[in-house]
């Protein structure tokens, strides 16, 4: 399958949190996917967020517009790779009582950041090990649900900064995916990172950037190089989706779905 075959998607963060609306505007500019963010309030929505999930799939299908992926939360609350054993299995369980929501919504990756920052130099090892027993575990409890657990390539001292990083990180982890950001990567080129990782590549978000620091900017604004990151991905055997996680206050007024369709068919 090459790119002229990929559907396209976006995560619900440029509709802001009304994924209702979100669905609707998806299916009015022919996007196939949507990536839910699991927080916020609408979770809350009806006051059960397990019916809200299977309500909004239920919805989104009579659409023609799926979940795809789900963004688990992150931040220092939600740091997988904190070096205490007691605090990492509070942050892994309640991480794992979120997955049961994603597939509720019909999702089939589940994506997760390795840690939060800044992290210090000399803390780097402990964290990565850390870092590795909470993504086993949960990889494990995503399965158990019937979703794969993608780990998103972060940027400045993030884990997971380089394509080397990311690769110690899933090694051993043969279930464990990789979730490429081709804003986030301030160390290497986006289709370097692709040729690396090839197959473990299993979800995207696609943006651009400065190259300086992560913008989430529509590509075409920034330094990406499309062409060579299409044919990366292609060689690597993606089959797509390609998943936007764009900022949507553009510089020319709000980006809407329909804009993220009319830059897909420009870029290839």
């Amino acid at each position: 399958m090459g790119s002229s075959d990929w559907k396209i998607g976006t995560s619900a963060g440029l509709c802001g949190e009304l994924i209702g609306d979100t669905l609707r505007a998806c299916a009015e500019a022919g996007l196939a996917w949507v990536e839910a963010l699991l927080w916020g309030e609408w979770l809350q929505v009806g006051g059960d967020p397990a019916a809200r999930c299977v309500a909004l799939r239920r919805e989104g299908e009579k659409r023609g517009v799926r979940f795809w992926s789900a963004h688990l939360p992150f931040g220092n609350a939600w740091d997988v790779s904190v070096p205490d054993v007691t605090e990492r299995r509070r942050i892994v369980a309640a991480l794992g009582e979120l997955l049961p929501l994603a597939a509720d919504l019909g999702a089939r990756k589940a994506v997760i950041h390795g840690s939060y920052e800044p992290l210090a130099s000399g803390e780097r090892e402990a964290r990565i090990e850390a870092c590795r027993d909470s993504l086993s575990r949960l990889s494990d409890r995503a399965a158990r649900a019937g979703l794969q657990l993608a780990l998103e390539c972060l940027p400045r001292t993030c884990l997971g900064n380089t394509s080397g990083e990311v690769r110690l990180l899933i090694e051993g982890l043969p279930a464990l995916g990789v979730c490429c950001d081709t804003n986030h990567l301030l160390q290497e080129r986006a289709e370097g990172f692709i040729a690396a990782l090839g197959s473990r590549i299993v979800t995207l978000h696609v943006s651009d950037y400065d190259g300086v620091d992560e913008r989430h900017w529509l590509p075409g604004r920034g330094v990406n190089n499309w062409k060579a990151i299409v044919a990366a991905l292609e060689g690597a055997g993606y089959d797509g989706p390609v998943m936007f996680e764009v900022d949507r206050r553009g510089p020319g007024g709000p980006v809407t779905p329909a804009d993220l369709r009319a830059c897909w068919d420009g870029m290839r």
